[in-house]
């Protein structure tokens, strides 16, 4: 685990009050690794991050994948709410079942990304991140953006695809 209390709610008081007590302003857990997301940069600018194996939703290790989606649930699925968190995670869970993934469930789950990485803190990505918080942005609002056009919101609506352009929306203010 990254994050003390990353888990249950009264961990995360106890989380908060080691972060607010540190004289840095950030908590690290001892023994927490770095998160590589899976891509590559292809020059040392920030908004030309590849995406591997040519998918638009960046392959991500499982630590990666548990992280960001507690962390969107901890900080944003608590305040605002608006889904039936199960039902969620077995949209995008479907993949790991039969090896497949519709381009919607593909587009939430890349808004999920792109909503936690945005309730980070710059020291919390660079604390558990190879990369930064800015690239981490970049990659997956191109991610989700590239797979909200690929699901053809427009022309075949479904609530998948309404929950990923919701979820977009909300985190590009």
């Amino acid at each position: 685990m990254l994050f003390k209390g990353a888990e249950t709610d009264g961990g995360q008081v106890a989380g908060l009050r080691e972060t607010l007590a540190s004289p840095d302003g950030h908590a690290s857990s001892p023994g927490a690794t770095k998160l590589s997301l899976g891509f590559v940069p292809a020059s040392s600018r920030a908004d030309s991050l590849q995406i591997p194996n040519g998918n638009a939703l960046p392959d991500l290790d499982d630590d990666t994948r548990r992280f960001l989606l507690s962390t969107y649930r901890a900080r944003v699925d608590s305040v605002y709410k608006i889904w039936h968190w199960p039902a969620v995670i077995a949209t995008i869970s479907a993949r790991s079942h039969n090896g497949a993934q519709s381009t919607s469930a593909q587009a939430l789950e890349s808004a999920l990304y792109f909503m936690g990485t945005c309730s980070l803190t710059e020291d919390e990505c660079n604390d558990a991140f190879v990369h930064s918080k800015d690239q981490l942005l970049i990659q997956y609002r191109t991610s989700t953006e590239t797979l909200l056009t690929g699901s053809e919101l427009i022309t075949r609506p479904n609530l998948v695809s309404f929950q990923a352009l919701l979820i977009y929306l909300v985190s590009s203010r």
